[in-house]
Order: C-alpha cells, then sequence, then structure tokens
C-alpha cells in the first residue's frame, strides 16, 4: 500500500476550474453602455438546463470500478490510536454513478466517499457525544462489507479493494450548493430481494 500523502488538510470536493480557454477578452469587442438594449435571456431553456444538471437525491448504484483512490493524512490533527502516527488519516475516492432515469432526465453524477477510522467526536455541541461524519462513513463502509463479502473490512488493502471494484448503493442528500453528497453505503439489492428479513 503506498504511503499517504502529506496534506495539512483532506482536499475538498470542489467543482471543476472554469475553463480558462477563453479567459482573455483582450481581444473581444465589448458593448458600450449605449449599445446594451435590455436582451431578454430564455428562463424556460434555463429551467430545462437546471433540472438537467440537478441530478435529485436518493440511491446510486455504483458498477464500475472508480480508480481515485487517495490517502492522506492531517498533521495538524493527530491522537493516540491513530492509524498512522503523522495524524488523522483520510481515505477518498469519486467517480461517477450507474446512469439513473428520474421524470424522462438520465442522470449519472459525479459522487465523492470520503471516510477515517481514526475516531474523532463531532464538533458541533448540538451532537455532543456523536462521532464525526468521516468515522461514520468508515463504520457504513464496514457494514456495506460485512453484508457484501460476510466477513469484517479488516485492512487498507480491503478497502481499497471494495471501494474501487466494489458494487455497491450509494444513498445521497442534496446539499445547499445543489451538489449531491454521500450519505450512506450499503449492499445493492438484487431484485425481488428483500434489505430487512420479513418479520414472522
Amino acid at each position: 500500500m503506498a504511503q499517504p500523502n502529506r496534506n495539512q488538510a483532506p482536499p475538498v470536493d470542489l467543482p471543476p476550474a472554469f475553463d480558462d480557454a477563453h479567459a482573455d477578452d483582450s481581444e473581444n469587442p465589448r458593448l458600450s453602455q449605449g449599445q446594451i438594449t435590455g436582451k431578454t435571456f430564455d428562463t424556460g431553456r434555463r429551467q430545462e438546463r437546471h433540472k438537467e444538471m440537478t441530478a435529485p437525491p436518493g440511491d446510486y448504484t455504483k458498477s464500475t470500478r472508480w480508480d481515485t483512490f487517495e490517502i492522506r493524512w492531517r498533521e495538524d490533527d493527530s491522537q493516540p490510536g491513530d492509524t498512522y502516527p503523522q495524524g488523522r488519516v483520510t481515505y477518498s475516492i469519486s467517480g461517477k454513478a450507474d446512469k439513473k432515469t428520474v421524470n424522462g432526465i438520465e442522470y449519472e453524477p459525479l459522487l465523492f466517499i470520503r471516510l477515517s477510522p481514526d475516531e474523532r467526536h463531532h464538533q458541533n455541541p448540538s451532537f455532543k457525544g456523536e462521532m464525526d461524519f468521516q468515522y461514520k462513513m468508515y463504520d457504513r463502509v464496514c457494514e456495506a462489507f460485512l453484508a457484501i463479502h460476510g466477513r469484517e473490512l479488516k485492512n487498507e488493502d480491503d478497502l481499497k479493494l471494495f471501494l474501487e471494484e466494489g458494487e455497491y448503493t450509494l444513498n445521497t442528500m442534496l446539499g445547499s450548493d445543489d451538489r449531491l453528497g454521500v450519505m450512506h453505503i450499503k449492499k445493492t439489492m438484487k431484485p425481488g430481494e428483500r434489505r430487512y428479513p420479513r418479520r414472522a
């Protein structure tokens, strides 16, 4: 297993940078104030494009390989018992979910998973005593692995192979920036298969 990257903090999920191929407008003609005539915009088309660009929250399946697995640690956040002595380790991966059609629109969102096996409590006083989200995601990944493979996830090799090659379902929530955040990971159920046994 490769050694983690020495980053001061885990990467932040940011949208791709603007295409700067046309950033230099110095040679393009500009309208004067007198030439601005109050052109109207196609609001209906924008609304349709918004629907196409904004994938709805819910369950998305992953059945293809994702090859973006990364290991990083935080040197400013170290506690006894951490996986690495350098600081809290974070594992992350991202990739396109399987295509899903909702209301006639096909979506294939880019999703991110980030987790840490190093225990930390939530910093928000409202959640006093609870583990933070990155540790909760680690626990959820372990539970999904157990449900699929019938054994505990034991090490980084298990984790990397599962996140990259595994087939699973990701439950998402829409954030304030209209981007999907992964909240849960679980076994992908086959048609007719029940996630929970029927009560007697």
